[in-house]
Formats: structure tokens, C-alpha cells, sequence
């Protein structure tokens, strides 16, 4: 099945504009309605990225049928490696540059330099991830 979450999520951002209103003006039943619309697409959207069919128009029973369970699997996420010529920053702090927001799914940057790489090697994880690492980008 095909992600069309952002089928949803796009007319959501779309209508959180329209319902914003500047903080000194009275909102009308429009902002209300076009806020509730994009509270509504976005929770589906939500669901169908998890690959998870949803009906209603409610948003609180919407909440409460999404399974996070579910949307854990093969494809559910990206966990980009990035192996830097150096670093000055300690290990924990070095995928803070990395913005993923923009990315379909969530995403576990990983920025290691080539020292620690090697010392991975000889683990059982550095096997792993040697194994399963797709490259996509090497630069020469």
C-alpha cells in the first residue's frame, strides 16, 4: 500500500495557516473550523504513515485508535550513519546539525569518525552495521 499521509498532512498545514489569527484579533467560527480541520488531517495523516486505515471526523477517538505498536517494522524508520573526517564535539552531541524533520519517516542520526568506525569492527554491532549499511552518499 502506497503512503498517502501526505495527502492529509499537506491540506493540514494548509488549514493551520488559514486558522491562525494575530494574538490582539477575535477569532470567528472560521478559525475554529479551519483549526479543527487541520487537527482532523493531520491525525490521519499520522495513521496512514504508520500504514493504518482510519474513518471518523472526531479527533480524540481518532488519538485514541492509533496504534503506535503497529507502525514499527520494516521501513518504519531510517537510521542515517555518518561517517565524519573528524569532530570536536563529544559523541551524544553531533547529530544536533542534522535536521530530519523533513525526512517521510523518523529518523537516528549517527555521527561517528573513521577511528571509532574502526574500532566497531571487531563487535558483534559493528558487523551489524557494516551488513546492513546501504551507502548513499560517499564523497571522494
Amino acid at each position: 500500500m502506497p503512503n498517502r499521509s501526505g495527502d492529509w498532512f499537506r491540506p493540514a498545514e494548509r488549514g493551520l495557516k488559514q486558522a491562525q489569527v494575530p494574538l490582539d484579533a477575535r477569532p470567528d467560527d472560521r478559525a475554529f473550523f479551519a483549526g479543527h480541520q487541520a487537527a482532523e488531517k493531520a491525525v490521519k495523516a499520522l495513521h496512514l504513515s504508520a500504514g493504518q486505515e482510519v474513518r471518523g471526523r472526531r479527533i480524540a477517538p481518532l488519538l485514541r485508535q492509533f496504534r503506535p505498536d503497529a507502525a514499527r517494522g520494516p521501513g518504519s524508520d531510517v537510521d542515517p550513519v555518518i561517517a565524519a573526517e573528524r569532530s570536536d564535539r563529544p559523541f551524544h552531541r553531533r547529530s544536533i546539525d542534522f535536521d530530519t524533520a523533513g525526512l517521510p519517516v523518523p529518523a537516528g542520526i549517527v555521527v561517528y569518525t573513521p577511528s571509532e568506525l574502526e574500532a566497531l569492527a571487531g563487535l558483534r554491532f559493528g558487523q551489524v552495521l557494516s551488513a546492513g549499511t546501504v551507502r548513499v552518499y560517499e564523497r571522494r
